[in-house]
């Protein structure tokens, strides 16, 4: 079997190889929140080393919008 079956990283991947919260690594990811600067490092590090970005349909998810017009036409 090759990388096929092999889901992209979470954020909690990100956390757990950081060894960090997953709340840290949201802070980090949308700049918010205070985090120190040698913990926000080591998680934009670990995010680049485990190529991990952040999931558009879960962001949409819970702010509850998409931003999606839908349109029915008889």
């Amino acid at each position: 079997m090759g990388d096929e079956t092999r889901r992209p990283p979470g954020i909690k991947d990100v956390a757990a190889a950081a060894g960090v919260s997953w709340k840290t690594v949201s802070n980090v990811v949308n700049g918010t929140g205070r985090v120190g600067d040698a913990t926000r490092e080591r998680v934009e590090r670990t995010i680049a080393e485990l190529g991990y970005r952040p999931s558009l349909a879960g962001r949409q998810l819970r702010q509850g919008r998409t931003h999606i017009l839908a349109l029915a036409v008889p």
